[in-house]
């Protein structure tokens, strides 16, 4: 029998962990071609960092026989957090780790170095750099495996490659094999597009602070080698600690869509309209418009855009509507943003995407373990039908999940964002929602319950003598 040809678009963490995964087994039955529209590897900032569960990011690790070199980045102090409100009060503080034994399951790693691993991992010839998908079509399948839906595709300068039997979309937000799946014009009974990604009302700027120990001390021991989230009046700082001893920073408000035109069309005129790499590039004008937002947050708050660098990007945040899914078909499918698209404030999409990778290799190399044994008469067709339904199954437990997922990170950005006297109004609603993605379900109302009879009893106490809930996690 042939291989099985594999096409994957998008050479993000999720795309590079399911190419990995299965190459580690007998090559002779998969081909793999991983398809990436940047350049290069250095093409653009890759981000800030990323926190790994352990049943989702690292067990994906794991599995593709990488956790030892992830462990050589990991950062188990990164694990300190702290929750304030815009004067500095405290509501949740968390001290740092100092090595995996006393971790609490989430180390930190750059989303730098994550790509780095997992893209030295394969072979030099499985990535094809700056090939920018334009659409997926399908095509009447010839050769081997002629049961299998074959699909066509579409790549800028007029390049067209087809006869791949399996083509799973890794490309992010914009994905352009979603849109084969469930197309972008497709609509429900209020006239949205499902498939394409929805503005959720929250947009600003996300900058660096480089060398952080030495240009903003303040700011780095406020940091204290992890992370700070701070929020009211529908907008929120965070600053967390890189590896390279910069501090990654956002600054996102509630704004309309008018606002972000504005930026847009702001940047373009002092630009020239000239090309940059990252196309929501900014100059340095970005803190004039944050200091006047967050003109009465607390010095130490200022101080993170203040001694921002020179330049930040353009961050609206865009969301798929919570429940999205597609009706399975043979040949196609989409794991990571690509396919379930959400804010970042549950810290999950990276962990849902990388264990996509891992059910899904578990999927493709199991339908073709079922064929070993079988005639060459019948094998083909058993392939296609086996392949066609264990992805099926794939999917319906990737929805479930991530549909959790989606829900717990809509709920948080509600909680600090869009609920009037957050935090301290909302604070009990924000960390019932960190504490659902990781306690059974019998556990859970029991804790939920004790953080609002805590919460309502502090506010009690605050009222009369202003002290503050300083609640530590464990």
């Amino acid at each position: 029998m042939s291989p099985l040809e594999i096409a994957i678009v998008g050479c993000g963490p999720v795309g590079c962990m399911l190419a990995r995964l299965l190459l580690l087994q007998e090559q002779s039955q998969i081909r793999v071609t991983v398809f990436e529209a940047e350049t290069s590897p250095d093409y653009r900032a890759q981000g800030g960092t990323l926190d790994l569960h352990p049943n989702e990011g690292i067990a994906a690790l794991k599995a593709g026989r990488l956790f030892d070199q992830f462990v050589k980045f990991a950062r188990y102090d990164g694990e300190a957090i702290r929750i304030t409100d815009k004067h500095l009060k405290t509501f949740v503080s968390r001290p740092p780790s100092t090595n995996e034994g006393d971790s609490r399951g989430a180390p930190e790693i750059d989303r730098f170095h994550l790509r780095r691993i997992l893209t030295e991992s394969l072979p030099a010839d499985v990535i094809r750099w700056g090939w920018r998908l334009l659409r997926v079509e399908q095509e009447t399948g010839t050769g081997t495996h002629d049961c299998f839906p074959a699909h066509r595709l579409h790549f800028d300068r007029d390049r067209v490659l087809s006869g791949y039997h399996l083509v799973v979309g890794a490309d992010g937000a914009w994905s352009r094999v979603r849109e084969a799946l469930a197309p972008f014009s497709s609509k429900e009974n209020n006239g949205t597009e499902v498939s394409k990604p929805q503005y959720v009302g929250l947009a600003g700027f996300r900058f660096s602070i480089s060398d952080a120990e030495k240009t903003a001390p303040a700011a780095y021991k406020l940091v204290n080698r992890g992370s700070v989230f701070s929020f009211s009046d529908g907008r929120g700082i965070t600053g967390q600690q890189m590896s390279d001893g910069s501090i990654w920073v956002s600054a996102l408000g509630i704004r309309g869509e008018d606002w972000i035109k504005e930026q847009e069309t702001k940047q373009q005129q002092l630009n020239g309209n000239q090309h940059t790499q990252d196309r929501h590039h900014v100059g340095a004008w970005y803190k004039e418009a944050l200091l006047s937002d967050y003109r009465d947050w607390h010095p130490e708050l200022r101080a993170f855009i203040e001694q921002g660098d020179e330049s930040a990007s353009f961050l609206p945040l865009y969301s798929l509507p919570e429940g999205f899914s597609w009706s399975s078909k043979p040949g196609i499918t989409a794991i990571g943003d690509a396919a379930h698209l959400m804010v970042p404030y549950a810290g999950q999409g990276v962990n849902i995407g990388l264990r996509d990778a891992l059910e899904l290799s578990q999927a493709i190399l199991s339908a073709l373990a079922a064929d070993e044994g079988q005639g060459a008469a019948t094998t083909n067709m058993l392939l296609c039908e086996t392949l066609s339904r264990k992805i099926a199954a794939f999917e319906a437990d990737m929805f479930n999940r991530s549909h959790a997922a989606q829900a717990a990170s809509n709920g948080m950005m509600a909680a600090m964002l869009f609920t009037p006297g957050a935090p301290r109004s909302s604070i009990h609603t924000y960390l019932g929602w960190m504490a659902k993605r990781s306690l059974s379900p019998r556990l859970y109302p029991f804790v939920l319950g004790g953080l609002y009879v805590y919460f309502a009893l502090w506010r009690l106490w605050d009222g009369a003598f202003g002290a503050s809930p300083d609640l530590t996690s464990s």
